[in-house]
């Protein structure tokens, strides 16, 4: 498995765990509903890229989660779904046109996501720490 697989793998499944975070905190029927469709979108886009991660591998990405989630700790869900966008358009930009296509698809949802929870696209210092957090992942 090629690094840039298992980066991939390892993403998706960041973003899954934030979005999970997400629909934790969040109880009513909207961000609920978008939230799960994420998850299956994301879900899907995993099988574009086939294969299991060894026990080592795993736990790399865990420490890695652990990293950033002690920086994402206490931080408002605009922090988050700006992560998992930095993450899509980070991703989008180096694969070919299907796997772009069904990221893509997650990146609609996902912007649905955090329009709904920030309205206006103002809240600036949120995606300062977005870049913050994706500096830590490193991305």
């Amino acid at each position: 498995m090629t690094t840039a697989h298992k980066k991939a793998l390892s993403n998706l499944a960041l973003i899954i765990g934030l979005i999970e975070h997400i629909k934790e905190a969040y109880k009513s029927k909207t961000p609920q509903r978008k939230c799960e469709l994420i998850i299956q979108k994301t879900h899907k886009a995993l099988t574009f890229w086939p294969g299991d991660l060894t026990q080592r591998e795993i736990e790399k990405i865990h420490r890695r989660v652990l990293r950033l989630g002690e920086y994402l700790d206490k931080k408002p869900a605009r922090t988050l779904t700006s992560c998992a966008l930095g993450i899509l358009s980070d991703m989008m930009a180096l694969v070919k046109q299907d796997k772009r296509q069904v990221l893509a698809d997650i990146n609609i949802t996902l912007f649905s996501l955090h329009k709904y929870l920030d309205k206006n696209l103002n809240h600036f210092d949120d995606y300062q720490d977005a870049k913050k957090a994706l500096a830590v992942w490193g991305i």
